[in-house]
């Protein structure tokens, strides 16, 4: 009776909900309609709860495809703890429950992952199905239902080779070996979760503390089966593919673009997920960190389809942190310093509880851009769908979220958990294992529907797309269930009715479509592995590999449907995964269209190397350096600081240092790390020197550096400004260096060092006043251990041989936290302009009035951001100068707009001496605190008491923490504008801003530089960037791997591809200074923690 209640309680709710939904991309149809009842129950009882077995709630699988050929697609639900269900499709989105008659309900067991497969060619679907958790070896074989033919099925895994006997999570069909035929992956996890979630330590053979890998067991391995003559060999470990770990999902596609299939694996808790590289000879090797910088912490599902239309495949796994301010702080714990650089230090890469949207950059590198993207954030996320739904030829992304009860609530971990798992293993009923879980939370939150509306932009849709119904989705499949050339959506819920979608976007008449199925050579008939290429009137091209096992625990259905929006045409090129091609023109609008392999034709591809414009030439420089840090964790005193201070090196400078007419280059030193010269030589290669004075003052981090001639001697002298954040309270340790030149590349120490102190990153020299002695203007970066305070900046003047202070009859002495300056005459009256900018500061000018800096400062309006670098430069070619800023960019959780700034609050709160500083940003509206709990209570202990509990903290905004008196003292701080800009000058004093490309917002853009890379006379814009020093919550900014702009004219900029560029500089790389070696341009990128890098822009 109770079953009954809920199930007519839930038909209700489907029912209400369907009312006028074609006015929506989708439609929810409700069982009564569809005739799909399924509902995939789970429930703790005392055998067999989250407690016991953490991967209980992790839910279930769904399959599209037709099993009985009859040209409509059918549906089939793993059920976790009770029977599977098929479903015929008899047409108009009616279906029928054909289980019992088939014989696939596959009664006992714990059932995963989901796939159809014509495991025997014979045309019709068979269907596999994987088997977790139970103790017994035999109740957790994988499952083959073959098909018979006649509406019934019988379970051959046995006969074939494939009752896995692991704890399986799914299984995945391609050709691995490429002899053409389907071979099998099955993603297998190990059973005891909780020795996944230490790094386990102890000396190994070298003496070396080392983390201890986990024992490998049989059963817990991924297993990898080689199809031999249509039966399944077991060959794991020949091919390389012995694992333990907590593996999710996977993708089975082509990575690295030469013709052979690899495998990716999302994988939860501490291992990194794998990216398995076939080597064409039956072996894998992982070869994850050459292609990526980072991974999602908890990867769970995955997919992996061009979502730029650039014609390369980009990735995407989701994790599990929700995206609203309150249930982020409320499920999530601190992930301290220390901890994070454990994982980092013994082997398990760098991981970030996100998702994570890899972007391929089409050399064989991705960089994440989930936050640019929005896509970040979506709660505890499972299937993960990466489709054109509306068919507007831009694959969107739907992603399945939701967790049976909040495992990760703080307040329960800390005051409830223990607790629990005490009283647990002595109750004596499933009732009572129910009611004491009960105390668990449980959320049903609505899914993820990002559309994607071109240019990598995306906006999370909800009430237009008809997905307005909160639950707890899982495995998650598409297909075009009433053959009307649009994608509908079926979800598998965790106590609630599985979700059938239909897709109105043929209804509503609103784009147009074409329907492909693939009849595939003998030995692997449904094409699995084709690529299909389509191109439009419109020149939108299109990309899209048959792969149907991708998301989580579920296969997509066999026909493709490649959307081209208003366009009534298009043509088709198809490659087949042995190469052979076929190619159809003028292909109509709206029809199914059937492609044979027997009509394809083998087709000898030459491929083209592209001639890039620029080369690495480091080797051929003789330039072997790597830039050593001094380990320093500013975190430890500054919890809440959004990044390192102590990461900001080397800075370069280039002149020429030895009086033979040949530029050579300077390179600060980290603190304990001595500074560098490189001196040219007349081959064009460099010679390293270190000089005594450089490295009588490694105690001082190098923080930059200029040249010009202090003594008026003809020669390059030095001045260095020391920066970091290395020595708290310690303002002595900071000093202003000045290094005299002999002439020929030896430097001494001038007595005007030491006289100045400031933590600074920026230096500009200039005659400013035109008095015939150089001015230099120093930029106050930080106050060393108090973020918020406002650092002393200075302008000094050489006076004889010492460095004489004019600050004062300027107001630049506390102007604020200056990254970046120039000396630039930016209004065209003959006198250098000072113009800075830098954290929270705006575009700043100061006029020179003859000779004077006493006027106020000037900024353009809006631009208060996080800038790390400015170039001026008539980019338009009218005469005057404009202004090329280099910003944090969108990629971050610091977004700050005009009408939503990021803030800072920064004061000694708690009256201990230490400066407490508090950042917010907004969420859905409304401004909070991007800290969690822990961190700003590891700040300012005295909060503990206010915030006892997680809850409270998660509502609470800076006016809640702190009181209107502590707010009223405070330094206050806004930053709304993160994008990189290029401001044209109108040659008035006003300035114009342009946004640069989406490129150019991926990354923090450090350097940047000049040269007319395409000959048209204009400027291009030449730039790098990265910050592996962010605080860990947020991650590092890891996406850029340098870019070139091409000058379209009038401020408008295009993105050059680094495939045609060849521009690539990946790294955290700190700046870019150009050299002329011989008749060459060579810029010279400064990495942290890395080898210098010289690339050569080619004539």
């Amino acid at each position: 009776m109770q079953s009954k209640r809920f199930y007519l309680s839930i038909l209700f709710v489907l029912q209400f909900l369907h009312v006028n939904a074609q006015t929506t991309l989708f439609s929810l149809l409700p069982p009564d309609s569809t005739g799909v009842n399924f509902v995939n129950i789970i429930k703790d009882t005392k055998d067999l709860n989250v407690i016991k077995y953490e991967y209980y709630y992790n839910g279930g699988g769904v399959a599209i495809g037709d099993v009985n050929n009859d040209g409509l697609p059918d549906l089939y639900f793993s059920s976790n703890v009770n029977e599977c269900r098929l479903y015929l499709n008899e047409g108009n989105l009616k279906f029928k429950d054909v289980t019992k008659e088939a014989g696939v309900g596959a009664a006992g067991g714990y059932h995963t992952g989901v796939t159809f497969v014509d495991i025997n060619n014979d045309g019709w679907m068979d269907i596999y199905v994987c088997q977790s958790v139970a103790a017994d070896t035999n109740a957790r074989k994988n499952i083959l239902f073959e098909n018979n033919k006649d509406g019934t099925f019988t379970n051959k895994a046995a006969q074939y080779g494939i009752a896995d006997a692991g704890i399986s999570v799914a299984g995945y069909f391609n050709d691995l070996d490429g002899d053409g035929d389907l071979d099998l992956f099955v993603i297998n996890d190990p059973y005891n979760i909780d020795f996944a979630k230490t790094i386990h330590l102890a000396y190994n053979s070298q003496n070396v503390l080392a983390a201890v890998q986990d024992t490998i067991t049989y059963y817990e391995s991924d297993h990898y089966y080689e199809n031999v003559n249509g039966k399944y060999i077991e060959k794991t470990a020949a091919a390389g593919l012995r694992t333990h770990s907590f593996g999710l999902s996977a993708i089975l596609q082509d990575f690295n673009g030469d013709g052979l299939t690899d495998i990716y694996q999302a994988n939860d808790y501490l291992k990194p997920d794998y990216l398995f590289i076939n080597q064409g000879n039956r072996k894998f090797i992982n070869e994850f960190e050459k292609f990526f910088n980072h991974s999602s912490y908890s990867s769970m599902g995955s997919d992996y389809a061009d979502l730029n239309n650039d014609g390369f495949s980009d990735l995407m796994t989701d994790d599990m942190l929700p995206e609203g301010n309150e249930r982020q702080k409320q499920l999530r714990g601190g992930n301290n310093y220390d901890e994070f650089d454990k994982v980092v230090k013994y082997g398990y890469g760098y991981q970030y509880v996100k998702n994570v949207l890899q972007l391929n950059n089409g050399n064989n590198t991705y960089s994440d851009i989930s936050y640019f993207t929005g896509m970040a954030y979506s709660e505890w996320s499972w299937a993960i769908l990466m489709a054109d739904f509306d068919n507007d030829a831009w694959k969107d992304v739907y992603i399945a979220n939701g967790y049976m009860r909040d495992i990760t609530d703080m307040d329960y971990v800390k005051f409830k958990m223990d607790s629990i798992k005490k009283v647990i293993i002595k109750v004596k009923s499933n009732e009572d294992v129910s009611n004491l879980l009960s105390a668990i939370p449980q959320v049903k939150v609505l899914k993820c529907y990002f559309k994607n509306y071109g240019g990598l932009n995306f906006k999370r849709e909800i009430t237009s797309t008809g997905l307005t119904q909160a639950a707890l989705s899982f495995g998650a499949a598409y297909g075009d269930l009433d053959n009307d050339g649009d994608l509908d959506l079926v979800v598998n819920n965790t106590n609630d009715f599985a979700f059938v979608y239909r897709n109105n976007t043929m209804e509503n008449k609103t784009a147009n479509s074409i329907r492909i199925q693939l009849n595939g050579p003998e030995k692997n008939r449904t094409g699995i592995g084709t690529k299909i290429e389509t191109v439009t009137p419109d020149h939108i091209k299109q990309v899209l590999i048959y792969n149907p096992e991708k998301g989580y625990l579920s296969c997509n259905d066999k026909t493709n449907i490649v959307g081209i929006g208003q366009n009534t045409s298009c043509n088709i090129h198809v490659t087949w995964p042995d190469g052979k091609q076929q190619l159809l023109n003028d292909v109509k609008a709206n029809q199914l269209l059937i492609l044979n392999y027997a009509d394809a034709k083998d087709t000898t591809v030459t491929v083209l190397k592209n001639k890039t414009l620029f080369a690495d030439i480091t080797t051929q420089t003789k330039v072997d350096y790597s830039y050593t840090e001094n380990q320093h964790i500013d975190f430890k005193l500054e919890p809440l600081l959004p990044h390192k201070f102590s990461q900001m090196g080397p800075c370069v400078t280039v002149a020429d240092f030895t009086g033979d007419k040949l530029d050579d280059f300077f390179v600060g030193g980290a603190k304990d790390h001595a500074a560098i010269l490189f001196s040219q030589n007349a081959d064009g290669t460099f010679t390293k020197t270190s000089e005594p004075v450089f490295d009588a003052d490694k105690l001082y981090e190098d923080g930059a550096a200029a040249s010009f001639d202090f003594d008026g001697d003809g020669d390059n002298d030095l001045i260095v400004s020391s920066g970091g954040n290395d020595y708290p309270n310690d303002n002595s340790k900071y000093p202003v260096r000045v290094y005299l030149n002999d002439g020929k590349g030896n430097f001494s120490k001038s007595k005007a060092s030491n006289k100045y102190f400031t933590s600074a990153n920026s230096i500009a020299v200039s005659d400013f006043n035109k008095d015939g002695s150089p001015d230099i203007f120093i930029g106050g970066r930080t106050v060393p251990g108090h973020y918020g305070l406002i650092p002393k900046s200075f302008l000094l003047t050489v006076s004889g041989d010492t460095l004489k202070d004019i600050t004062s009859t300027t107001v630049l002495g506390n102007i604020g936290m200056v990254s970046t300056v120039q000396w630039s005459d930016i209004n065209n009256d003959g006198w250098k302009d000072l113009v800075l900018a830098g954290e929270w500061l705006p575009i700043t000018y100061v006029l020179n009035t003859n000779g004077l800096l006493n006027g106020v400062p000037e900024i353009i309006d809006n631009t208060y951001g996080w800038w790390n670098k400015i170039s001026i430069i008539d980019i338009d070619n009218d005469g005057d100068m404009d202004i090329v800023g280099g910003n944090l960019g969108m990629n971050t959780r610091y977004k700050g707009t005009t009408d939503r700034p990021v803030t800072m609050v920064a004061s000694d709160f708690d009256n201990n001496g230490s400066t407490d500083c508090l950042i917010s940003t907004y969420v859905k509206g409304k401004s909070y605190p991007i800290a969690i709990r822990d961190y700003t209570l590891d700040q300012m202990p005295y909060l503990r008491k206010k915030y006892l509990r997680y809850a409270p903290y998660s509502l609470a905004t800076v006016n809640d923490i702190f009181t209107p008196e502590q707010i009223e003292k405070a330094n206050k701080f806004v930053a709304n504008d993160m994008y990189s800009t290029v401001f044209i000058n109108d040659g008035k004093g006003i300035f114009a801003k342009v946004n640069l490309p989406t490129e150019a917002q991926f990354f923090p853009v450090n350097g940047i530089q000049f040269a007319d890379v395409n000959h048209d006379n204009l400027p291009d814009l030449i730039m790098v960037g990265n910050d592996y020093s962010t605080e860990v919550e947020t991650g590092r900014n890891d996406a850029g791997i340098g870019l070139v702009l091409l000058n379209l004219g009038g401020g408008a900029f295009k993105t050059m591809p680094v495939t045609q560029s060849g521009f690539f500089i990946p790294g955290d790389v700190k700046c870019l200074e150009k050299i002329i070696v011989g008749d060459k341009t060579i810029f010279i990128a400064g990495k942290n923690k890395d080898q210098l890098q010289l690339v050569e822009l080619e004539k």
